[in-house]
């Protein structure tokens, strides 16, 4: 197994899939859950369109890092899912994270991109995954892991991604709920408090594909190559490859969309 530093992976979204949060199964308002019935629930849920991009059927195996259970799902091309005996061989992707974790994707409260989205490879994060070497190179994490964990822990179709305060974590400066990662495509909501700036480290100021940001909300105060603007609800901006840009509030709350297209993305 390989351990996925999705720094790499996660950091060009500036800074997943979330449903209702009383349509998952067995999640309490105070958070309790039994996680067997999650995984068994999610299990349920996998179709075969769940599994488009897939080269082969994969094993998934989540553990519950301050319980101790630990669960192995197999989820076929033909869009079987099922709770299996762990084997010996490595799985697709193994899952690490307490309870608390688990229990917040089962009621909704945060998506699973959230738990493992991070700034720099040193950063924390509530899900640690690690990879099988066969998926480790090629573009596969990618192409084929990303959207099948996105479509395993996010029930329904169509699916149903929540996002605003309370349903995200600070990455990047901001609170960040990426929305959607494929191929050439990537979405995230950020909110921003006072005190919060998002990509004020310069590294983080400028992507390699194009980029539009859509104002929800607030006020919000931004530098364009180093060209400051005040954005307010209903503006958008198209930022270009290359270009740095910044975010902040001074005062209240600012939310915002962005959208990033093109091959790198």
């Amino acid at each position: 197994m390989r351990h996925l530093l999705l720094a790499a992976a996660f950091a060009a979204l500036l800074l997943p899939a979330v449903v209702a949060a009383n349509t998952e199964p067995n999640a309490g308002a105070d958070g309790s859950c039994d996680v067997e019935a999650a995984v068994r629930a999610w299990a349920d849920d996998w179709r075969e369109s769940d599994a488009a991009g897939l080269t082969g059927d994969i094993v998934f195996e989540l553990e519950v890092t301050d319980t101790g259970q630990a669960f192995a799902v197999e989820l076929t091309r033909g869009g079987d899912g099922r709770i299996v005996a762990a084997a010996g061989d490595a799985p697709a992707t193994r899952f690490k994270a307490t309870r608390a974790v688990y229990c917040d994707l089962a009621s909704g409260r945060m998506n699973v991109l959230t738990t493992m989205g991070k700034a720099k490879a040193s950063d924390p994060v509530p899900m640690e995954v690690d990879v099988g070497e066969e998926y480790a190179g090629g573009g596969r994490v990618r192409a084929e892991l990303i959207p099948a964990w996105f479509r395993f822990f996010t029930m329904g179709a169509p699916e149903v991604v929540r996002f605003g305060f309370g349903h995200g974590r600070e990455v990047h400066g901001g609170h960040a709920v990426p929305l959607y990662y494929g191929e050439g495509l990537r979405t995230a909501w950020y909110g921003l408090e006072p005190g919060m700036h998002v990509n004020s480290d310069p590294s983080d100021q400028s992507n390699e594909f194009d980029s539009i940001f859509i104002v929800l909300a607030g006020e919000l105060h931004a530098r364009f190559d180093g060209n400051a603007r005040v954005l307010t609800r209903g503006d958008s901006v198209f930022v270009p490859a290359g270009m740095r840009h910044e975010f902040w509030v001074e005062q209240g709350r600012g939310e915002f969309l962005v959208v990033m297209a093109g091959e790198g993305a």
